[in-house]
This record gives C-alpha cells, sequence and structure tokens, in this order.
C-alpha cells in the first residue's frame, strides 16, 4: 500500500478563495490521492507560523494562490521555495 502525499496550500483566507479551495482544489488535490491541508485546519498550542513551517516541510506538493498578492501568502511561499525545488506558475 503506497502511503499518501502531502499537499499544502497557500492563500488568503477569505472570499472567493475560500470557495476556490472547497469547491476545486480540496476536491481535486484529493483526487489526484493528496492529503490536503492549509495552515487554518491546524489548531495546535504552538504559534501559527511553526505550523505553516511544519506543513510546509511536510508537503510534497504546495498550491500557493497568488492572485491578490497577499504578503503572508508570498512570504510563506519563500519559506516553501527554500525546501522545495520546483516552483511552477501560470
Amino acid at each position: 500500500m503506497s502511503k499518501k502525499k502531502n499537499a499544502f496550500v497557500l492563500m488568503p483566507f477569505k472570499d472567493p478563495y475560500n470557495s476556490y479551495y472547497h469547491e476545486i482544489y480540496l476536491p481535486a488535490l484529493r483526487e489526484a490521492g493528496y492529503r490536503v491541508s492549509r495552515a487554518d485546519d491546524m489548531f495546535t498550542p504552538h504559534p501559527v507560523m511553526n505550523d505553516v513551517r511544519q506543513g510546509i516541510i511536510d508537503a510534497d506538493l504546495i498550491l500557493c494562490e497568488m492572485t491578490e498578492r497577499n504578503p503572508n501568502v508570498f512570504y510563506e511561499l519563500g519559506i516553501g521555495t527554500s525546501y522545495m525545488c520546483v516552483v511552477a506558475k501560470q
């Protein structure tokens, strides 16, 4: 049995992006065999950036919603590029 891969989603937590996550990204990534999470799924007693960093480190794939040019999302993407080799953009 193969291990499920992890996908971590970097994005603003507001509409319309929340609907994109629930209606498009989450179903598509799950169908592709990924276990999917984003920062607001984590409920730990740690600072949120520790959880985000760990989610990025554990990810086999990072999906980053950059449409709005959100500085927090760009910061998290910068963390991701320090751990991952490939960044794809459209």
